[in-house]
């Protein structure tokens, strides 16, 4: 998935600024500015990415709350706005999602309900196949090691 959502600003909760948002499978970036613009010798439209950012969907998690969820969020301390400020997902600011990461918190906000939708849809697919795989390599590494500590044992048992 990929488009034009609005990011609220960690400096100040009134300023939402557009970005383009990318969905891989393990990664979800956001582009602050993208221009196309035309090579020379190619003819063709070449795109421009300026600053860019990526969260790991590792250990990602999306908060789409409803109208009565409020919650205290924690606003850059070198904000005006420094400290706390209560927010509420969907009440003032319809279409609006977090995507909490332990480097960051991010609030997008779509155009509407139904881009809203589709960005909740894949992001939290991603997100639950991001995890599986995590655990699914986890349980291979487990696997691996199991069978050397069997190995070992059979080995020093004298059996091989």
């Amino acid at each position: 998935a990929s488009g034009y959502l609005l990011l609220q600003s960690s400096n100040d909760p009134f300023v939402w600024r557009r970005v383009f948002v990318v969905l891989t499978d393990d990664h979800l970036w956001y582009i602050q500015r993208r221009k196309p613009r035309k090579l020379p010798n190619l003819g063709d439209l070449s795109v421009r990415v300026g600053r860019h950012r990526k969260i790991d969907l590792h250990g990602t998690l999306l908060d789409y709350g409803s109208r009565d969820n409020f919650r205290a969020v924690k606003v850059n301390e070198e904000s005006k706005f420094g400290g706390y400020f209560s927010s509420s997902l969907g009440s003032r600011m319809p279409n609006t999602f977090r995507v909490i990461s332990n480097e960051l918190t991010l609030t997008f906000r779509a155009s509407s309900s139904d881009s809203y939708r589709v960005w909740i849809r894949s992001i939290s697919d991603r997100i639950r196949q991001r995890s599986c795989n995590c655990l699914m390599d986890l349980a291979s590494v487990i696997a691996e090691e199991e069978t050397r500590r069997r190995q070992m044992t059979f080995v020093a048992s004298g059996g091989g």
